[in-house]
């Protein structure tokens, strides 16, 4: 969880609360998610920055759509090499349950990385294409 929250330098010790009221209760951990202390409501948090309740809320929803992507994959026997082999193969027909998949594995990125992904395979095609490609004779000028 302290993973994705973002932290003030320095700060030992975070305040998670546990309901949308700002006077807590709190669960007060330290920075390398070792327990610390609770906080009846109206005990105050001290200097500690405090991660809201609506924050934990958003977090616990994408951990359930990665868990719900991450066992799509899996359901689907693929793997991240399984996906981007997927990807060079179809391009644009790429399935939207795979992408759910790689969404799962990369995050919230994945659109960007994906339509990277399929340029770069698309421009190594081109480059491949003309690798294999000679121009006519009388289109080559030779230097005298």
């Amino acid at each position: 969880m302290l993973d994705h929250v973002r932290l003030p330098e320095g700060a030992e010790r975070v305040a998670f609360a546990l309901t949308a009221d700002r006077g807590g209760p709190h669960v007060i951990v330290a920075r390398d998610g070792g327990f610390v202390t609770c906080l009846a409501a109206g005990m105050k948090v001290g200097p500690h920055p405090v991660v809201s309740r609506a924050h934990l809320d958003a977090l616990a929803t994408k951990h359930e759509r990665v868990r719900t992507g991450i066992a799509l994959a899996r359901k689907r026997g693929m793997d991240s090499s399984a996906l981007l082999r997927k990807l060079t193969l179809v391009g644009p027909a790429f399935p939207r349950e795979d992408f759910l998949a790689a969404e799962a594995a990369v995050g919230p990125a994945a659109g960007a990385l994906l339509g990277k992904w399929a340029s770069w395979t698309d421009a190594i095609g081109t480059l491949l294409d003309v690798a294999q490609w000679h121009p006519p004779v009388g289109l080559i000028a030779v230097a005298t």
